[in-house]
């Protein structure tokens, strides 16, 4: 299961990220993955994280200024909501761990919204991890994180009994908050959502283990 230790807070950093939000029906489907993946033992490293829930992050940054927060209301408003449909299941490996994920098939309306978040952030002259820069960014949903290697073989055979395609669509986008101690999130918070086509600000979900949130912790030293 999950036997990653994270050690002391000091040792965290916090991240920003944009990510798009998955309709409530795909969001659920993608839910019972990880839970299933959980009652078989072979890792929890998603329903571990605080407020995690399935998205697909379209940009991770250091750095938020309060022009720029205002700003994502606009990009939300000028695109449309889009359909996504999760094709296949693929792995991104390192030298220290392996991610398994769902791709969802790329889309003109996924790439244009991507593009979208980089020139904006090029204009606020905030840089992106290099994951998400132009010509590396592979758009997905993450089954599971943090893996050995023979975990990422059992998730990748969990994988081959998958229903797929997986179909829905992206219907907001939500401005998190993280905390990382190395590559892994431990702990996320969002921070504002908005609607696709209006950008209009729509009601964050609640935190749902707050005694284990790493940001109400740091809130009250």
């Amino acid at each position: 299961m999950n036997d990653k230790s994270f050690g002391v807070i000091s040792t965290q950093e916090r991240s920003y990220g944009l990510i798009a939000l998955l309709d409530a029906h795909s969001e659920a489907t993608i839910r019972s993955l990880w839970r299933g993946l959980e009652l078989e033992r072979i890792t929890d490293s998603l329903p571990s994280i605080v407020c995690a829930q399935p998205h697909i992050t379209l940009g991770m940054f250091s750095r938020l200024t309060s022009q720029l927060r205002s700003q994502f209301s606009q990009l939300t408003a000028y695109h449309l909501p889009f359909g996504v449909q999760y094709s296949s299941v693929g792995v991104f490996p390192t030298p220290e761990s392996y991610t398994v994920f769902l791709a969802p098939v790329v889309t003109e309306k996924l790439l244009l919204l991507q593009r979208d978040l980089r020139l904006l952030l090029q204009s606020a002259d905030i840089e992106l991890h290099e994951f998400y820069r132009e010509g590396n960014w592979q758009p997905h949903s993450s089954l599971a994180y943090g893996l050995t290697r023979a975990q990422a073989a059992k998730v990748l055979e969990f994988g081959l009994g998958l229903d797929l395609p997986i179909i829905g669509h992206v219907h907001a986008l939500g401005l998190v908050e993280m905390i990382r101690q190395g590559p892994y999130v431990v702990s996320g918070c969002e921070l504002e959502r908005w609607a696709l086509g209006t950008g209009e600000k729509l009601v964050t979900p609640g935190c749902p283990d707050p005694k284990r949130c790493l940001f109400r912790s740091l809130a009250k030293r």
